[in-house]
């Protein structure tokens, strides 16, 4: 339990950073511009099942890792297509004048960020590597909070928080990839699922992300950015210890069942499935 600790803990200190520098961006960007980003950050965190198909939920069970680097390619494509998309449509918008294309430009590099970050945690987590992934969730918080400093200073354009975001986090995974990659034999096997089996898991996925996001989108829509950017910075503020925390001890169950699950282990699949204990 104690790595638990220690990944809560740096889940915490983590974000800790990112909400320190929150009282200097309200000072540089005013109440609409925060509201935009705060848009774009609701958008982006619906639409992250979508990008990655929700691969990230398989990879730590993934038997052997040619079927991890199978699984991180489809992924990596389904996010790199997605975030294009959106840039493509944030720059159409633009060519015609729409106040919305910041939004969806926003939105896109923020959520390249997430999914590029759920992928990286699904890995280390199937390594085991949970005091990694601690130091990410610390350079990760660090680097960003940093980074949107300087680039609110130096550029003072709401769209370089998001840039900044997802620099920070870039940063961060490539400091502590996972080295793990050569457990397990064989080529990859990767389930195909169907069609409906895909899309109920990402929409269900999409469904509790848009729960939770509906106010700030809600009084987007009915009172401007302005009011959207106050809750937004507030729900981020007062919901985001307990957020860690259940974040984190599902990651550190998650990284204690996997190995179970990849290798059938006590009775997880019913009595007629092979018991190694």
């Amino acid at each position: 339990m104690k790595r638990g600790t220690t990944l809560v803990a740096g889940q915490v200190v983590g974000q800790l950073f990112l909400i320190a520098v929150i009282p200097l961006l309200t000072r540089i960007f005013s109440p609409a511009e925060m509201g935009v980003y705060q848009i774009a950050l609701a958008i982006a965190l619906i639409l992250q099942p979508l990008a990655t198909l929700k691969i990230e939920a398989h990879i730590p069970a993934a038997p052997n890792s040619a079927t991890v680097r199978a699984y991180n390619r489809r992924a990596g494509l389904a996010v790199a297509l997605t975030c294009m998309v959106g840039v493509g449509a944030a720059a159409t918008l633009f060519a015609v004048d729409s106040n919305y294309s910041e939004h969806l430009l926003l939105a896109s590099l923020l959520l390249g960020a997430f999914a590029w970050m759920a992928l990286d945690t699904a890995l280390l987590i199937r390594s085991g590597e949970l005091l990694r992934l601690t130091i990410r969730h610390l350079l990760a918080g660090l680097f960003t909070a940093l980074l949107q400093l300087v680039a609110a200073v130096t550029i003072g354009e709401i769209w370089s928080l998001a840039f900044a975001l997802l620099l920070g986090r870039t940063l961060a995974i490539i400091l502590t990839r996972s080295r793990a990659n050569n457990d397990g034999v064989g080529a990859a096997s990767i389930t195909l699922r169907s069609a409906r089996d895909t899309g109920a898991a990402v929409g269900g996925s999409m469904a509790i992300n848009l729960s939770n996001q509906a106010p700030v989108l809600y009084l987007a829509g009915m009172f401007g950015a302005t009011a959207a950017g106050h809750l937004g910075i507030a729900d981020r503020v007062a919901a985001t210890p307990i957020n860690l925390v259940g974040r984190s001890l599902a990651q550190f169950v998650q990284s204690s069942l996997a190995p179970f699950v990849r290798e059938r282990k006590f009775g997880l699949f019913g009595a007629s499935s092979n018991s190694h204990s």
